[in-house]
């Protein structure tokens, strides 16, 4: 016989003695002792409930519903996810509480245009005009006054230490460090 089925065998022997066991134990007086034992535990743990005729009759006391009072859930206005940084860079939310002490909330305008994502490389005059050099991510640009960027930037002046560009979605100037004076 192999160790494999030896082991089978011995399996099956301990789970027929262990249902053997377990028929032994809940017959005979076993079964009726726990029965009051258990029915014992469940009268204790039951509070005395009192006769339905010997209670009086509750009367509720009056509640007077007219003088609650609820306000409006306020609506959200503005983006809960923005930053927590207003124009100014101070540390408050873009939430405030409306005029009259109210939990309201009141927007404070247009949100700020996003950081200007050109890097400066350099700049040239040609013809009298200034060229800057931009590069944003793998991508390179070269620009004028007047020219538009992805259509998202126009460039509004180029002057020897700073550019002004504008965010055309929001209509906001930006300014962008482009060198030193010479």
């Amino acid at each position: 016989m192999s160790p494999r089925t030896r082991r089978w065998i011995g399996w099956g022997a301990a789970l027929a003695l262990t249902v053997l066991a377990v028929q032994w134990v809940d017959s005979g007086e076993a079964p009726a002792l726990r029965d009051r034992a258990d029915a014992e535990l469940v009268a204790s743990a039951e509070p005395a409930r009192p006769s339905i005729a010997a209670a009086p009759a509750a009367t509720a006391p009056d509640i007077r519903l007219d003088r609650l009072r609820r306000e409006p859930y306020p609506a959200l206005q503005s983006d809960p996810f923005a930053s927590d940084r207003d124009l100014a860079g101070n540390g408050r939310s873009g939430l405030q509480p409306s005029e009259g002490g109210g939990s309201g909330v009141v927007p404070r305008g247009p949100p700020p245009p996003p950081p200007l994502p050109f890097t400066y490389m350099g700049k040239m005059l040609e013809d009298g005009e200034s060229v800057v050099f931009l590069t944003r991510g793998e991508r390179n640009y070269v620009v004028r006054q007047g020219a538009t960027i992805d259509g998202q930037y126009r460039v509004d002046q180029i002057g020897a230490r700073t550019m002004v560009l504008t965010y055309l979605p929001a209509n906001a100037k930006q300014t962008l460090a482009i060198g030193s004076a010479p």
